[in-house]
């Protein structure tokens, strides 16, 4: 029977832990190695190029093990982004309130019309990110005043 190497996880979860800490265009084959403890050998063993490793990584993203991981050992992290979200909420809330006092909107909950707007905000950056496009963050504002509108 041939031996087993548990090489190809220490760098799924090395390259996981730098993308997450640094992202992912500041990293090298090499640096993801060193935090693997795996020869650079090994890397192109399992992957074809530092591509091909950012794919398996977001497909065991999909697959749920790094939401599981972060949801146990990231706490602060998700404490303090909790935090933005609901002041970038309050923010809009705020705004979405004066909007209906004035009839401009008909909402019955402005903080539940505010939620939407800073979801629609990510994701729409992160399909501009995506499509490395820009221009997909020009229907943002149209977007945002539709779904607070028709709350």
């Amino acid at each position: 029977m041939g031996r087993t190497s548990d090489a190809r996880q220490k760098i799924l979860g090395a390259a996981r832990s730098l993308i997450e800490g640094r992202g992912y265009s500041a990293l090298g084959v090499a640096e993801i190695c060193k935090a693997a403890g795996v020869p650079k050998g090994s890397f192109y063993y399992f992957f074809e190029s530092k591509e091909a490793l950012a794919l398996a990584v977001v497909d065991e993203h999909w697959a749920g093990t790094l939401a599981l991981e972060l949801s146990n050992h990231a706490e602060p992290v998700r404490g303090q982004l909790q935090e933005i979200f609901d002041a970038q909420v309050d923010m809009v809330e705020a705004v979405v309130a004066e909007a209906r006092d004035r009839g401009d909107v008909t909402v019955s909950d402005p903080r539940e019309a505010a939620r939407a707007v800073p979801a629609q905000l990510e994701g729409q950056v992160m399909f501009a990110k995506l499509y490395n496009s820009p221009q997909r963050l020009s229907p943002l504002w149209d977007n945002c005043l539709l779904r607070v509108a028709g709350s």
